[in-house]
């Protein structure tokens, strides 16, 4: 059965506001990813095409998303409030200054060493790519 424009546009207006707004997107092609966090199995964000990630908030008004982090092996990081966090990449652990928060030249020659000597390998497989236990699924 092939919906047009005007019956899609009446089942959007039946949808909560939030709802709404993210299925537009994804319809319109603006959101191209979403987060899921491995650990709780929620969506917890959402990756729009020029570059914006945006926490997703759920039916309770909860936001389960804590932040996010471009790591220095060339992918992103995410903290979800159910505890799961891979905002540092296995190269990163144990490298003081990045655990702190306090780097320096010296924390980030180390570890781009260990990256280019043992880079991160993530495959994407069936549109879904498993980065330290958050799923990013292309839409």
């Amino acid at each position: 059965m092939k919906l047009g424009i005007d019956e899609v546009r009446k089942i959007l207006n039946k949808l909560p506001e939030g709802q709404r707004k993210t299925i537009e997107n994804i319809i319109s092609g603006e959101v191209i990813d979403q987060v899921i966090c491995g650990g709780c199995g929620r969506v917890v964000a959402e990756v729009y095409k020029d570059g914006r990630i945006e926490p997703k908030v759920d039916g309770r008004g909860k936001m389960w998303l804590l932040a996010t982090r471009h790591r220095l092996d060339g992918y992103l990081g995410f903290q979800c409030l159910c505890g799961n966090d891979s905002r540092l990449s296995e190269q990163e652990k144990g490298v003081k200054g990045i655990e702190e928060n306090h780097v320096t030249k010296k924390d980030i020659e180390k570890v781009l060493g260990r990256v280019s000597s043992k880079p991160s390998e993530y495959k994407l497989e069936n549109g879904e790519q498993n980065i330290d236990n958050f799923i990013i699924k292309k839409l």
